[in-house]
């Protein structure tokens, strides 16, 4: 994960380990998440590797609209398969079903879950020249320190974190994280219901590294946030949704949601997207899965 800053980029703190906003696949096995490891891990020795073959039907858990429906029906088509999704609106809300027992064979959690998914030996490796579009990756969003030998992972997408708007609303956008509190969008702004995004984006408006780790920066950060949920609407992650049905004006967003709201709308020039001046956070999707399937859905795979 890194943050660009109108071109200085510099490499986000492992300490927090590419927070704002990465979302991954896993290659799981029965796969559970969780924010640390707190019990015996019984991990076998070698782990468990997959290799492609047609082995049933397959149960995704994902970003609602986050994945182009053509390429869930070109596969079923191609492989004689049902591929049925689930969607989540949060990370949280995804750690706490998969605790509860729920199982998947493609899920979308961030690099620092997907590490700790394969410190608990929950997830299956594969051979990365089984992937026929794997080669030419960037190395710069590939084998990341979560899978530093590329037998976990593959990017799924890239993307960027910035505010969008509705420019019929709202005036006056500078291309700052300050704009999120605009005066047009009072009580119809939205944060990311990200904890790393929300957080990230008060440090970059205090000119703090986007991961800092300091106590005395993070507190002036987190008066930074307080201020913006009293001018806030609400936290959500359903930017697409929010914004197209005009319950807000304003949303923290991933680029990617700006392309679906365009795409749903009569106007989509109203509709405006803007990356900020004090920082820019990047994140890289990753797929991991059970089903040695899943390793051929590659073969059709794009970004939105």
């Amino acid at each position: 994960m890194t943050i660009v800053d109108l071109g200085a980029p510099f490499t986000r703190r492992q300490a927090l380990r590419a927070g704002a906003g990465g979302a991954l696949s896993l290659y799981g096995l029965g796969t559970l998440a969780g924010c640390r490891v707190e019990r015996t891990i019984d991990k076998p020795e070698g782990g468990v590797s997959v290799t492609p073959g047609i082995d049933g039907d397959l149960l995704i858990y994902n970003w609602s609209q986050y994945m182009d429906p053509a390429l869930k029906k070109g596969f079923s088509e191609k492989y004689g398969v049902e591929v049925n999704e689930v969607n989540f609106d949060n990370l949280e809300a995804m750690v706490t079903k998969l605790r509860a027992g729920g199982q998947y064979d493609l899920i979308w959690p961030t690099p620092e879950y997907a590490f700790r998914l394969n410190q608990e030996g929950l997830l299956a490796n594969f051979d990365r020249d089984d992937l026929k579009n794997a080669k030419g990756i960037s190395p710069f969003y590939d084998t990341g320190w979560w899978d530093p030998e590329g037998k976990l992972s593959v990017p799924y997408t890239y993307y960027t974190t910035g505010i969008a708007w509705r420019e019929d609303e709202v005036s006056g956008m500078t291309g700052s994280w300050n704009d999120l509190t605009n005066p047009d969008g009072e009580g119809r702004m939205f944060i990311l219901d990200d904890f790393q995004e929300a957080i990230g984006e008060a440090n970059l408006i205090n000119g703090f590294d986007l991961n800092t780790p300091d106590p005395n920066e993070l507190e002036i950060s987190k008066e930074t946030l307080l201020a913006q949920k009293d001018f806030a609407r609400g936290i959500s992650t359903a930017s697409t949704q929010n914004l197209v049905n005009g319950t807000a004006a304003i949303h923290q967003a991933w680029n990617g949601d700006i392309v679906n709201v365009r795409n749903q709308v009569d106007n989509p020039e109203i509709f405006k997207y803007e990356t900020c001046i004090e920082g820019v956070p990047v994140g890289s999707d990753l797929d991991y899965a059970e089903q040695a399937t899943l390793i051929q859905a590659f073969e059709g795979r794009r970004e939105m």
